[in-house]
């Protein structure tokens, strides 16, 4: 499946999507190539992700590896426990995630990142 397939989606997914991380590039090509496909991406640092967490409104959360882990474990296990309906994917960094992987729904490596970021968008919104 490619990043093209995706063209098929509604403007808006009913679930909003928040792209976490610390490398503003990455998060801008990220957030570039999916709003380029009509879904909405709000990304933002850990700070700021940090006043949406405690939020039950269902929502997609794609964390980059740039966060540092105890922010990591703060943040998906507050989503966890506030809007059980959201969904966490993990993309790893240079480090392979450790235990805190076992909070997130997916965790995927740089290299694969974006065809499950596509398999996952495209499950989440189905499923809303």
């Amino acid at each position: 499946m490619s990043f093209t397939q995706l063209s098929a989606f509604p403007a808006r997914p009913f679930h909003p999507i928040i792209s976490v991380g610390r490398d503003k590039s990455v998060l801008s090509r990220r957030q570039s190539t999916l709003e380029s496909l009509g879904i909405l991406v709000q990304s933002m640092t850990p700070e700021q992700a940090a006043a949406f967490v405690r939020q039950p409104e269902p929502r997609l959360w794609i964390f980059c590896g740039t966060v540092e882990t105890a922010t990591l474990i703060y943040l998906a296990a507050a989503i966890r426990r506030y809007s059980p309906r959201s969904r966490l994917l993990f993309i790893e960094g240079p480090d392979p995630a450790g235990p805190e992987s076992a909070l997130f729904h997916q965790v995927v490596s740089a290299g694969a990142a974006h065809e499950s970021l596509v398999s996952v968008v495209e499950d989440f919104s189905q499923a809303a």
